[in-house]
């Protein structure tokens, strides 16, 4: 239970922070001006449309170069940007032409969940980039949760310093809570015993025009 608990808390911490992030006000949407209108996947145009404007605002790639090696099929990596995605749209991402997976880096190992990179972003996917259901165009051949409108899933893109995270104590601002079974009042034999934690956390984006959030469809 403490093992559970324990992936239970990274992700709730990591779902807090990412709400706070995705609410940032630099957004570009697949298709359209509004959310209520994407229903197409992401694609290079797009990826390129936002590391654009990230680099027009001055944003710092967060990554260094990736230099290829003497090994079968490997690949350099440019510095890159983040970007952070649901699992959902992986074939997609996957689909974009220069597409290069985690297995051909050269001399660095990725991050887990790190899907591969395109040009100059790295992506990473995680559930917990959640989508908005049913919030975007009619779906055609997109995910959608009723089966009327397309999902919208949100991409974010980050530079260096585009937030900061706040944990408020402790190193890591959680405390595990652990009671072992024992007798006491209203538990004469030992019996019952709790695993729990608690933290207090939260981020803050420090510029807005260093980070980008675009709200794409996936494929089916």
């Amino acid at each position: 239970m403490t093992e559970v608990l324990g992936e239970s808390a990274a992700q709730t911490i990591e779902t807090i922070r990412f709400n706070i992030l995705k609410a940032g006000t630099n957004v570009f949407w697949a298709n359209g001006g509004v959310r209520t209108a994407v229903n197409t996947p992401i694609t290079l145009a797009m990826q390129r449309g936002v590391t654009t404007a990230l680099t027009r605002q001055n944003g710092k790639k967060i990554t260094s170069i990736v230099k290829s090696t003497a090994d079968y099929r490997t690949e350099p990596i440019e510095a890159a940007y983040i970007a952070l995605h649901h699992p959902d749209c992986e074939t997609d991402i996957r689909n974009m032409t220069g597409f290069i997976p985690t297995k051909q880096y050269g001399t660095v190992t990725p991050w887990e969940n790190e899907t591969g990179s395109v040009e100059q972003v790295r992506y990473l996917s995680s559930t917990i980039f959640a989508p908005f259901a049913d919030a975007g165009g009619a779906k055609g051949a997109m995910r959608s949760t009723t089966g009327t409108s397309a999902d919208v899933y949100p991409i974010l893109f980050l530079a260096r310093d585009a937030y900061g995270i706040v944990p408020l104590k402790g190193k890591d601002a959680l405390t595990p809570m652990v009671v072992n079974p024992k007798p006491a009042s209203g538990d004469p034999l030992g019996q019952r015993g709790t695993v729990g934690w608690k933290a207090m956390t939260t981020a803050v984006i420090l510029n807005d025009c260093w980070m980008a959030r675009l709200e794409v469809a996936a494929t089916a």
